[in-house]
């Protein structure tokens, strides 16, 4: 389904906004890729809107974003619903409120893409990405291998 977009990957050039890194890996194979995936897909959508690679190009890449992050954020929830994370529904919240500020801010694009500020839209998709990762994902962690152990 993305395998356009593997071909079109910025991984490793020095213009990543938010390089990869091992320190984001959790240790739970399908959402680090996810997670690995996401990263690229914000690089993209970087590099297209500082390579003026034109309004389609950035179109393209907020819907994969779209669809991506949707369908990430599936697989996490039901991965916490398959451990019984008691912070399920808090975390559900913080997907819900990102998807709400996606979309918005996604709107405002496409209604006006000369005067949409990529710079702030970016830096935030960067801060609750890497946050999002590192502290919030991190709680369930524990948890999923808990349940490993006890299988």
């Amino acid at each position: 389904m993305f395998g356009w977009f593997k071909a079109m990957s910025t991984t490793g050039a020095g213009g990543d906004l938010v390089p990869w890194s091992d320190n984001y890996l959790l240790g739970i194979k399908t959402i680090d890729e996810d997670h690995r995936n996401l990263f690229e897909i914000i690089n993209r959508l970087h590099d297209a809107f500082h390579k003026r690679q034109g309004h389609q190009t950035i179109k393209l890449t907020f819907n994969l974003l779209t669809e991506y992050v949707s369908e990430h954020f599936a697989r996490e929830e039901q991965l916490m619903g398959q451990i019984n994370f008691p912070g399920l529904e808090e975390h559900r919240m913080l997907h819900a409120g990102f998807i709400q500020a996606f979309f918005s801010t996604k709107q405002s694009y496409i209604v006006a893409p000369k005067a949409f500020d990529f710079e702030s839209f970016l830096d935030f998709l960067r801060k609750w990405l890497v946050h999002h990762v590192l502290v919030e994902d991190r709680k369930y962690v524990q948890h999923v291998m808990k349940e490993d152990d006890e299988s």
